[in-house]
């Protein structure tokens, strides 16, 4: 289970519990024709870099590593997202 932390200039405060199924379901996805041609051109040369395959087989292995905190980012206007897996 991911966990996906968002506080929004400090007062709104979100979480999203996220299981590792449901995010390698998204990945797979992505690279279907339906969702790319909703992706504006400017965009898709940024997910054309990612390899979806390997992306998938970094979840399974991170299931085994609960409490990683993978993304903690904080910008100057107060949003802050971390996600913990």
């Amino acid at each position: 289970m991911m966990r996906l932390y968002i506080r929004i200039n400090g007062g709104i405060r979100l979480f999203f519990p996220i299981p590792i199924g449901i995010a390698k379901l998204g990945c797979r996805l992505v690279n279907t024709s339906i969702v790319r041609k909703n992706i504006p051109q400017d965009t898709i040369q940024y997910i054309d870099c990612i390899d979806f395959k390997k992306l998938i087989e970094s979840l399974d292995i991170l299931k085994e590593y609960k409490g990683l905190k993978l993304v903690d980012v904080h910008s100057s206007d107060g949003t802050e997202l971390t996600i913990i897996i």
